[in-house]
């Protein structure tokens, strides 16, 4: 008896360990779900709660099938702000661009439209309404904060989208009259709703209103404050007026414009008028708060009756200065049209405004974008400007990237021309639009320079630490040895950028040298190139990598 008492009462004992173990289980198994839905709750309370950010002065114009397309060259630019058309047509492509955009660290700010009721298409204005107030809330729910597309990719930081444009170019053909209304008071409605839309979901989400076709005192000889019936254009000045009138001022935080001039420059064409014309508008109708955003501008090499700029190097002499002269004057973000060449769907016009002519084949104007924002990330902060003569010398101080002072100047005219300027510090390096650099000699704290269209820039930094910036980034202060191990880390970090070409295999080895002729495109499609490690491959890579001289 007492042995059989002895095994019941093992059996209760290890059935009693059995229940403890089973509630501890429980218990873990509990604690567990607990601990990832408290941390999926807070991951995305904080995406609700995220500040914000401010946006970056240099951007981009393109469409959601590019971001893609362009990542590579997008990081290698620098450029993570870009401004995004089409953005409905084709919602798993605007999916991916997102996703990417997350990845890739862009920050996306899409142009909401509806073709539905642009270029003579119309329908009953409720019914328009109605469409355009679903298809805002639609985007917004699912990329904005708490937005769907993050809960079905938890494996993607989120990363909100909080800018949007409403609409492009309403004071023309992209927006159909409705009812008779004319387009100003339609497009307030628009934007009302829009506003309502957005803001219910995201109060602190940032509205760029009008995107106006024209931006300076005479776009295309037209007169900014007029109504032209026969080609159906309204004024780009009159327009914002006349919307303002009818919708207030808070349902809107930004005041963007297309300012080209082309073929003109910046200067001849009076970008800094048609400046002047929006804040005197500003203080009339009191929204100088407001910041004004150039969403649409560039200068094209091909383009209808002659519009075009002489070459490739005037076409990039004229986006720099631009965005020289937009940050001295306070603008607060440019998006250059456009990423690629394009033709124009309603007159099959070929309009060659584009950065790259293809992924990894760069226009002049890239290249000096790289450059320009390298030497000065921020132009916006405290420029100051020099010289802004007709015709003659333009030249504006601004902060590098270590916030020390830099020349920056140019000839507006046709003839160089000759010209001292104070500058500060012992040490300088002149620098061209494109990046090459060479030692500069100061007399008596003045440097003497040669202008012509091409801006040069004069940094107070020696010519190893500009040529590793330019180069590298601000992360180096010495340049390595062409060919050697830290110059292999350096190339290592750009292709991983490209989605981790090398990966696998150590540097320096011919599987690390075989992936990055691949990714860089050092090889031709046959496969031809330059042998792995020699000279010319060391020299072809660095061009490619680094976009500058070895």
């Amino acid at each position: 008896m007492a042995g059989n008492s002895d095994v019941r009462g093992d059996g209760a004992r290890k059935e009693q360990v059995r229940r403890e173990n089973n509630g501890e289980a429980q218990m873990a198994r509990a604690t567990r779900c607990l601990w990832v839905a408290c941390v999926s709750f807070l991951f995305f309370s904080a995406c609700s709660g995220q500040e914000r950010p401010e946006p970056e002065f240099y951007g981009m114009y393109l469409w959601t099938g590019d971001v893609q397309k362009y990542a590579d060259d997008l990081a290698q630019l620098g450029v993570k702000w870009l401004n995004v058309g089409g953005w409905e047509r084709n919602p798993s492509e605007t999916d991916a661009a997102v996703l990417e955009s997350a990845r890739r660290g862009f920050h996306l700010v899409p142009r909401l439209f509806m073709a539905e009721i642009s270029h003579d298409r119309t329908m009953p204005l409720n019914e328009a309404l109605t469409k355009w107030r679903a298809l805002v809330a639609g985007q917004v729910e699912r990329y904005g904060q708490d937005g769907a597309l993050w809960k079905e990719h938890p494996e993607v930081k989120p990363q909100p989208i909080r800018y949007w444009c409403i609409w492009n170019e309403p004071n023309i053909e992209f927006l159909s009259r409705l009812e008779g209304l004319e387009r100003p008071v339609l497009y307030a409605k628009i934007l009302l709703a829009a506003s309502e839309e957005i803001r219910r979901r995201d109060p602190k989400a940032y509205l760029i209103a009008f995107n106006t076709a024209g931006g300076t005192p005479r776009t295309g000889g037209l007169n900014p404050d007029g109504m032209y019936e026969r080609i159906r254009y309204v004024g780009w000045r009159k327009f914002i007026r006349d919307t303002v009138e009818s919708a207030g001022t808070a349902c809107f935080d930004g005041v963007a414009t297309h300012p080209y001039t082309q073929p003109r420059s910046p200067e001849e064409g009076d970008v800094i008028g048609g400046l002047r014309m929006v804040r005197e508008l500003a203080a009339e109708q009191k929204f100088a708060d407001k910041g004004i955003w150039f969403t649409e501008v560039g200068f094209a090499l091909e383009y209808p009756r002659n519009l075009n700029v002489r070459d490739e190097r005037q076409q990039a002499c004229f986006m720099t200065r631009l965005w020289a002269i937009a940050a001295a004057h306070g603008v607060v973000h440019i998006d250059p049209m456009f990423i690629e060449d394009i033709i124009y769907g309603p007159d099959n016009s070929r309009r060659s405004f584009g950065f790259f002519v293809k992924p990894g084949q760069w226009r002049q104007q890239a290249q000096a974008t790289r450059v320009m924002s390298r030497l000065v990330p921020d132009p916006r902060k405290s420029p100051v400007i020099v010289s802004e003569e007709p015709s003659a010398v333009w030249a504006y101080r601004f902060l590098d990237w270590k916030g020390r002072e830099l020349l920056m100047a140019w000839s507006a005219g046709e003839t160089e021309l000759v010209r001292e300027f104070p500058v500060k510090g012992t040490v300088h390096t002149l620098v061209s639009m494109l990046g090459n650099a060479s030692s500069l000699r100061t007399v008596d704290g003045r440097v003497t320079l040669t202008l012509c269209e091409a801006p040069v820039y004069v940094v107070q930094a020696g010519l190893e630490e500009t040529k590793a910036l330019i180069a590298f980034g601000s992360h180096r202060t010495t340049m390595p040895v062409l060919g050697g191990r830290e110059w292999m880390a350096e190339v290592e970090k750009v292709c991983r950028v490209r989605e981790g070409a090398g990966a696998g295999s150590d540097i320096r080895s011919a599987g690390w040298m075989a992936a990055v002729s691949r990714k860089l495109g050092v090889l031709d499609s046959q496969g031809h190139g330059p042998t792995p490690g020699s000279d010319e491959w060391v020299r072809a890579v660095h061009r490619k990598a680094f976009r500058a001289e070895p």
